[in-house]
């Protein structure tokens, strides 16, 4: 199992060396340097712990994962700390997980997420930013989400900021509030910004909803 921060790091560089097996994480994991986003392409199973002191700071595909490839499966882990997207890139996604084509199950992000965009448009979710494709199931956010300035339209959800073009979103739950203060944000909600595919059941937002800018059409 993966016990310390210095083995999870391992981990992630040498992920190829466990594509047959599941990597399980066995005590909480407190991180104590900046994060650099990468691609999950396996199954980590965080067995219940907690992975705290997460700091990200990018300039595109800003989260703990840039994504989670089709094969690859996160579940049963919390996380703490904090995401900060400033964009680069057009359209840029920040999350727990920016861009997800697998499968997040039971995960819990108690994760910060702020993000601003210069270039375009801008996907922002407490667990994903884009869903491409895959499943986030028995998921929840107790995360602030916090959209700035964007010059592109933004998407912000409390589970997903932009669902497209397919993916399900089953049985999650946001806590966390969900603020914007830009003039060009298109969809804000508290499960998902905009839904342009896929399937979104059985889920419940409890957490706040601000607009404290937003353009005639915010929805």
């Amino acid at each position: 199992p993966i016990m310390t921060e210095a083995q999870l790091m391992e981990y992630m560089k040498n992920q190829e060396a466990y594509v047959s097996e599941v990597a399980r994480i066995g005590a909480d994991i407190t991180l104590t340097s900046a994060w650099i986003p990468v691609e999950l392409t396996g199954t980590l199973d965080g067995q219940g712990h907690v992975i705290s002191g997460l700091s990200v700071s990018a300039g595109d595909d800003a989260g703990m994962f840039s994504s989670l490839a089709a094969d690859a499966t996160l579940k049963n882990i919390t996380v703490e700390g904090s995401v900060t997207l400033t964009a680069e890139q057009h359209p840029a996604q920040a999350g727990l997980v920016a861009n997800l084509y697998g499968t997040m199950y039971k995960v819990v992000s108690r994760v910060a997420v702020t993000a601003s965009s210069e270039k375009g448009a801008c996907y922002m979710g407490g667990l994903v930013g884009q869903l491409s494709d895959g499943s986030i199931i028995e998921c929840s956010n107790e995360g602030c989400l916090t959209l700035h300035q964007t010059v592109g339209k933004g998407y912000i959800g409390g589970a997903a900021g932009v669902v497209y073009p397919a993916g399900l979103v089953d049985k999650c739950v946001n806590t966390g509030s969900i603020i914007t203060e830009s003039g060009n944000t298109d969809g804000l909600g508290g499960v998902v910004g905009l839904q342009q595919g896929g399937d979104v059941k059985g889920c419940t937002n409890e957490g706040k909803l601000i607009v404290n800018a937003g353009r005639f059409s915010c929805h």
